[in-house]
């Protein structure tokens, strides 16, 4: 009965392979082609990243790396992404044929010129080149088209626009008249503009990551992180939903998926809370904020820690350090309202014979822990390179798989291989679309006056600052991945918060915070239309639901401008009295939202808690009294309630 309990909850495990589940079901010469390709595709990553290709006489440029690794990509977005819901999903149809031929003409002819190209600088453009500019950007939007959504494309178009047009703008828009020539040569021949630094650290950063995810994910993470999970908080009250919290902070900072999260945690944890008594609607409110929190999660961040230190020159461990009180907070958060409401509904946890013990647990997933701790130790301690680290930590994950009862199969290999390739398709062509933004703003003088455009609207007001920045993330940021929004407006919005004195890391984590949020924020909320599908539930339900649950992903990024104590900036003192009273203010804004705490509260008392816990949230000294004031007074009268709760019980028995 224990084993086939055991069996019986961990057997709804889901893959959580959402890009794989959009894609064609190609055969015969074209299913192999799109295989090879996605194997390839890490593993001539890793031959450059590493230098394994120079000692053999093979010396690739930076630029025809990045536009080799785009030619696949592209390659493999047309075989295996259909253009609509009605195009073929079992064949490739004549016009993705074509639009492969153009691709590679335009990609590759970069990467074959590129040396020719760095000494002339696009100075001198001819028109095949012009054509060949102008057939690049156009199957770059149509991939992006096909993998994001219309939203990128528009926002490009009006850059690339507004490069040609800039002279017929008005005010701060207005610029120079340049030339076709002088645009196509600036966005599509040198590394300015779409074989710039954003592609760069797709075709480096972000595919090391990604292989190391799938060979952790092939290795049985998935599973061994929520049968971890399981077996320290599934008994107890309201177990489940903690099971969710545990399980997604483990398993989401590898992946730095949400959809891809909710598809393997979800689908176990959800059926489990409804089993024990949560409601629908509130089972996948606490998946999809669940979720979304793995990418603020260290020491991974799903790939975040090592683009933003990539970007803003900060060490990989000073970002780690800032990430981990907001990442404490944001779970906390979801822990107390969930146990708070499994408390006023007397919900208990799940029966301890069907889960599995602490041992048998950590006897099947410790091994996984290592390579996350090497790469810790390489980049905190040693300083090394995050594709150094990363490689460093693949490498030692399949030597602990050696033993013959743990060997990765060929089978598996292949699979983590391809799986790292095709992970590739969505996040590519957006950088690479991404560098035709940045190469336009950088033509026009724009990536200089935006920021003051921005300083401008808001008047100097660094509130006001903050909310248009809030809502440039949420438009620019709607249907394109966290990691890829975090990469385009990152490059965008982050100068001009600089430009007011915001820290740069704290400007960079606004950004990362909202991005978040987004996903589950009603109406576009995508992590909850897929955790409410789990769940039968109504998906905008859900994600207000979520939103209430991830409180903290709407206070920290506004409060932390202010206040830099909340990201471990300032000094011990001011980041010590920020941990205190923002883990006393978590509690107290649970007790608000969820309307208990020993007794159920009137919504007199739910203001109290409410307004007491954001004081206290504000790491200010001249609130901490006002803040502890209104929660002593919401605590006395909850005492007093509970006594006459107890004496009228005890009346009656």
């Amino acid at each position: 009965m224990n084993e086939k309990g055991k069996t019986s909850i961990l057997e709804g495990l889901g893959e959580g392979d959402e890009t794989k589940e959009k894609l064609r079901k190609l055969l015969g010469p074209l299913r192999i082609l799109s295989r090879l390709l996605a194997i390839g595709l890490p593993v001539y990553s890793f031959l450059y990243i590493v230098d394994l290709l120079t000692p053999v006489g093979l010396f690739i440029y930076s630029g025809t790396h990045n536009a080799i690794f785009l030619a696949v990509v592209l390659t493999m977005v047309f075989l295996l992404v259909p253009a609509s819901k009605s195009a073929p999903k079992n064949r490739v149809p004549w016009y993705d044929f074509l639009l492969i031929a153009l691709s590679l003409a335009g990609v590759l002819y970069v990467a074959v010129v590129y040396e020719e190209l760095l000494v002339t600088a696009g100075a001198s453009v001819t028109l095949g080149q012009k054509i060949l500019g102008l057939l690049t950007i156009f199957v770059l939007l149509e991939a992006v088209r096909r993998t994001m959504g219309w939203m990128l494309i528009f926002v490009s178009l009006f850059f690339l626009i507004h490069a040609k047009f800039t002279y017929l703008f008005p005010g701060p828009l207005h610029g120079a008249n340049f030339s076709w020539a002088r645009v196509l040569g600036y966005i599509y021949l040198p590394n300015q503009g779409i074989f710039g630094m954003i592609l760069g650290i797709a075709a480096s950063m972000v595919i090391s990551f990604l292989t190391f995810g799938a060979f952790l994910d092939v290795s049985g993470a998935g599973k061994g992180f929520i049968k971890l999970a399981l077996a320290l908080l599934g008994h107890v009250r309201g177990g489940a939903a903690k099971v969710t919290i545990l399980g997604s902070a483990m398993f989401g900072t590898i992946t730095g998926s949400a959809i891809g999260e909710i598809g393997v945690i979800g689908s176990l944890s959800i059926p489990l809370m409804k089993r024990i008594g949560y409601e629908p609607t509130f089972a996948a409110g606490v998946e999809a904020a669940s979720a979304c929190g793995g990418i603020i999660t260290p020491p991974v961040m799903g790939v975040v820690a090592f683009v933003m230190a990539d970007l803003t020159g900060i060490k990989y461990g000073r970002i780690c350090i800032a990430a981990i009180l907001p990442a404490l907070l944001y779970f906390l958060s979801i822990y107390c309202q969930l146990d708070l409401r499994a408390a006023r509904k007397g919900l208990v946890g799940l029966p301890k014979a069907e889960l599995p013990s602490v041992k048998e647990a950590l006897r099947e997933c410790w091994l996984l822990f290592i390579p996350l701790a090497v790469l810790v130790i390489l980049m905190m301690v040693l300083l090394k390179e995050p594709t150094e680290a990363i490689y460093t930590a693949v490498g030692i994950l399949i030597l602990l798989r050696l033993p013959s009862r743990r060997r990765l199969t060929f089978s598996q290999i292949i699979t983590a291989l391809e799986k790292a390739g095709t992970s590739m398709i969505q996040i590519t062509p957006l950088c690479a679309v991404a560098g035709i933004i940045v190469g336009s703003l950088t033509l026009t003088g724009l990536a200089i006056t935006f920021s003051g455009i921005m300083l401008a609207l808001a008047g100097g007001n660094l509130l006001l600052l903050a909310i248009l920045t809030g809502v440039a993330i949420y438009i620019m940021g709607m249907g394109i991945s966290m990691v890829a929004s975090y990469i385009l407006l990152g490059v965008l919005v982050a100068p001009a918060m600089t430009q007011m004195g915001v820290p740069v890391i704290v400007a960079h984590f606004f950004i990362l915070y909202i991005s978040v949020s987004m996903f589950i924020t009603p109406p576009y909320a995508p992590a909850a239309y897929v955790a409410g599908a789990i769940a039968q539930a109504d998906p905008i339900r859900t994600g207000f639901q979520a939103m209430k649950l991830a409180v903290v992903a709407y206070l920290v990024p506004f409060i932390s401008i202010y206040q830099p104590a909340l990201l471990a900036e300032g000094t011990v003192v001011e980041v010590a009295v920020a941990a205190v009273t923002a883990i006393v203010a978590v509690f107290c804004l649970s007790v608000g939202l969820e309307g208990f705490c020993f007794t159920t509260l009137n919504w007199v008392e739910r203001i109290i808690w409410l307004v007491g816990g954001f004081l206290l949230f504000v790491p200010s000294i001249a609130l901490l009294a006002p803040g502890f004031l209104l929660i002593g007074v919401g605590f006395i009268v909850q005492r007093l309630k509970l006594k006459k709760a107890r004496v009228i019980l005890n009346a009656q028995l």
